[in-house]
Protein backbone atom coordinates (compact mmCIF):
# COMPACT_ATOMS: atom_id res chain seq x y z
CA UNK A 1 0.00 0.00 0.00
CA UNK A 2 1.18 3.50 -0.67
CA UNK A 3 1.38 6.30 1.92
CA UNK A 4 -2.06 7.69 1.06
CA UNK A 5 -4.91 7.55 3.53
CA UNK A 6 -7.72 5.35 2.20
CA UNK A 7 -11.13 6.92 1.73
CA UNK A 8 -12.62 4.95 4.63
CA UNK A 9 -10.06 6.22 7.15
CA UNK A 10 -10.78 9.12 9.44
CA UNK A 11 -8.59 12.20 9.93
CA UNK A 12 -6.29 10.35 12.34
CA UNK A 13 -5.63 7.63 9.80
CA UNK A 14 -7.58 5.04 11.77
CA UNK A 15 -9.88 2.65 9.97
CA UNK A 16 -13.59 3.17 10.37
CA UNK A 17 -15.69 0.12 11.14
CA UNK A 18 -17.45 -1.36 8.18
CA UNK A 19 -18.94 -4.76 7.52
CA UNK A 20 -17.13 -7.31 5.43
CA UNK A 21 -18.65 -7.64 1.97
CA UNK A 22 -19.47 -10.96 0.35
CA UNK A 23 -16.55 -10.42 -2.04
CA UNK A 24 -14.17 -9.79 0.88
CA UNK A 25 -15.39 -12.95 2.62
CA UNK A 26 -14.82 -15.01 -0.53
CA UNK A 27 -11.38 -13.46 -1.02
CA UNK A 28 -10.49 -14.07 2.64
CA UNK A 29 -11.41 -17.77 2.35
CA UNK A 30 -9.34 -18.00 -0.83
CA UNK A 31 -6.33 -16.30 0.82
CA UNK A 32 -6.51 -18.55 3.88
CA UNK A 33 -6.49 -21.61 1.61
CA UNK A 34 -3.41 -20.19 -0.15
CA UNK A 35 -1.40 -18.91 2.86
CA UNK A 36 -2.81 -20.89 5.79
CA UNK A 37 -4.65 -19.71 8.87
CA UNK A 38 -1.59 -18.34 10.67
CA UNK A 39 -0.08 -15.86 8.22
CA UNK A 40 -2.45 -12.95 8.84
CA UNK A 41 0.05 -10.24 7.91
CA UNK A 42 0.32 -11.57 4.37
CA UNK A 43 -3.41 -12.21 4.11
CA UNK A 44 -4.23 -8.66 5.27
CA UNK A 45 -1.82 -7.23 2.71
CA UNK A 46 -4.02 -8.76 -0.02
CA UNK A 47 -7.21 -7.23 1.44
CA UNK A 48 -6.90 -3.45 1.17
CA UNK A 49 -8.35 -1.62 4.15
CA UNK A 50 -8.37 -4.66 6.42
CA UNK A 51 -6.02 -5.26 9.34
CA UNK A 52 -4.50 -8.57 10.38
CA UNK A 53 -6.76 -8.68 13.39
CA UNK A 54 -9.91 -7.99 11.34
CA UNK A 55 -9.03 -10.79 8.94
CA UNK A 56 -8.19 -13.28 11.70
CA UNK A 57 -11.34 -12.49 13.73
CA UNK A 58 -13.63 -12.58 10.71
CA UNK A 59 -12.26 -15.92 9.59
CA UNK A 60 -12.12 -17.63 12.98
CA UNK A 61 -15.50 -16.32 14.12
CA UNK A 62 -17.60 -16.65 10.95
CA UNK A 63 -15.86 -18.25 7.99
CA UNK A 64 -13.78 -21.18 9.28
CA UNK A 65 -15.12 -24.51 8.05
CA UNK A 66 -15.79 -25.94 11.54
CA UNK A 67 -17.88 -23.01 12.80
CA UNK A 68 -21.49 -23.91 13.60
CA UNK A 69 -24.10 -21.35 12.55
CA UNK A 70 -27.10 -23.35 13.76
CA UNK A 71 -29.41 -21.78 16.33
CA UNK A 72 -28.43 -22.38 19.95
CA UNK A 73 -30.22 -25.24 21.66
CA UNK A 74 -31.58 -25.09 25.22
CA UNK A 75 -29.00 -27.74 26.16
CA UNK A 76 -26.17 -25.54 24.88
CA UNK A 77 -27.54 -22.56 26.82
CA UNK A 78 -27.68 -24.65 30.00
CA UNK A 79 -24.14 -25.91 29.46
CA UNK A 80 -22.97 -22.34 28.90
CA UNK A 81 -24.59 -21.22 32.18
CA UNK A 82 -22.91 -24.09 34.05
CA UNK A 83 -19.48 -23.47 32.52
CA UNK A 84 -19.72 -19.72 33.13
CA UNK A 85 -20.57 -20.40 36.78
CA UNK A 86 -17.56 -22.74 36.95
CA UNK A 87 -14.94 -20.72 35.02
CA UNK A 88 -16.23 -17.16 34.87
CA UNK A 89 -15.60 -15.17 31.67
CA UNK A 90 -12.83 -17.48 30.39
CA UNK A 91 -14.31 -17.81 26.91
CA UNK A 92 -11.42 -19.75 25.35
CA UNK A 93 -11.65 -22.39 28.08
CA UNK A 94 -15.45 -22.56 27.89
CA UNK A 95 -15.32 -22.89 24.08
CA UNK A 96 -13.56 -26.26 24.47
CA UNK A 97 -16.85 -27.71 25.74
CA UNK A 98 -18.71 -26.67 22.56
CA UNK A 99 -18.21 -28.25 19.17
CA UNK A 100 -18.17 -25.70 16.37
CA UNK A 101 -18.70 -22.58 18.53
CA UNK A 102 -15.92 -19.99 18.66
CA UNK A 103 -14.97 -18.30 21.91
CA UNK A 104 -16.27 -15.02 20.49
CA UNK A 105 -19.57 -16.66 19.54
CA UNK A 106 -19.90 -18.06 23.06
CA UNK A 107 -19.08 -14.70 24.65
CA UNK A 108 -21.68 -12.96 22.47
CA UNK A 109 -24.31 -15.58 23.27
CA UNK A 110 -23.72 -15.22 26.99
CA UNK A 111 -23.62 -11.42 27.03
CA UNK A 112 -26.56 -10.86 24.68
CA UNK A 113 -28.96 -13.60 25.76
CA UNK A 114 -28.10 -15.53 28.89
CA UNK A 115 -26.86 -12.77 31.20
CA UNK A 116 -29.82 -10.57 30.20
CA UNK A 117 -32.23 -13.42 31.00
CA UNK A 118 -30.54 -14.00 34.37
CA UNK A 119 -30.98 -10.32 35.25
CA UNK A 120 -34.65 -10.41 34.18
CA UNK A 121 -35.23 -13.58 36.22
CA UNK A 122 -33.64 -12.01 39.31
CA UNK A 123 -35.80 -8.92 38.94
CA UNK A 124 -39.01 -10.89 38.47
CA UNK A 125 -38.27 -13.20 41.40
CA UNK A 126 -37.55 -10.24 43.69
CA UNK A 127 -40.86 -8.64 42.63
CA UNK A 128 -42.87 -11.70 43.72
CA UNK A 129 -44.85 -11.21 46.90
CA UNK A 130 -44.24 -14.81 47.96
CA UNK A 131 -40.96 -15.45 49.74
CA UNK A 132 -38.67 -17.57 47.65
CA UNK A 133 -36.16 -20.07 48.91
CA UNK A 134 -32.74 -18.54 48.97
CA UNK A 135 -29.56 -20.54 49.09
CA UNK A 136 -27.31 -19.86 52.02
CA UNK A 137 -24.23 -18.20 50.65
CA UNK A 138 -21.27 -16.54 52.23
CA UNK A 139 -20.37 -13.18 50.79
CA UNK A 140 -16.90 -11.87 51.46
CA UNK A 141 -17.11 -8.40 52.99
CA UNK A 142 -15.53 -5.63 51.00
CA UNK A 143 -12.39 -3.79 52.10
CA UNK A 144 -14.64 -0.83 52.84
CA UNK A 145 -16.63 -2.94 55.32
CA UNK A 146 -13.42 -3.97 57.10
CA UNK A 147 -12.33 -0.32 57.25
CA UNK A 148 -15.71 0.66 58.71
CA UNK A 149 -15.44 -2.01 61.43
CA UNK A 150 -11.86 -0.98 62.25
CA UNK A 151 -12.92 2.68 62.35
CA UNK A 152 -15.86 1.96 64.68
CA UNK A 153 -13.63 -0.06 67.01
CA UNK A 154 -11.06 2.75 67.11
CA UNK A 155 -13.78 5.33 67.91
CA UNK A 156 -14.96 3.16 70.80
CA UNK A 157 -11.37 2.97 72.13
CA UNK A 158 -10.98 6.78 71.78
CA UNK A 159 -8.15 6.29 69.28
CA UNK A 160 -10.01 8.16 66.55
CA UNK A 161 -12.13 11.29 66.64
CA UNK A 162 -14.55 11.70 63.73
CA UNK A 163 -14.59 15.10 62.06
CA UNK A 164 -17.17 16.89 59.91
CA UNK A 165 -15.84 15.59 56.57
CA UNK A 166 -16.46 11.95 57.33
CA UNK A 167 -12.75 11.30 57.76
CA UNK A 168 -11.05 10.71 61.08
CA UNK A 169 -8.42 12.43 63.13
CA UNK A 170 -6.14 9.92 64.85
CA UNK A 171 -5.31 10.52 68.49
CA UNK A 172 -1.64 10.30 69.37
CA UNK A 173 -0.83 7.81 72.07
Amino acid sequence: MSGTIPEFADALGQQKKRAFTLQEDERLIELVSMFGSTNWRVIASHLPGRSQRQCRERYKTYLAPGICHDPWTPEEDQLLREKFDEFGPKWAIISKFFRGRSDNNIKNRYNNHISNNRIKNRRSSSDDSQPSEKKESYQIPSIWAFDQIRYQNNVQKNLVFPNMCGTALFAHQ
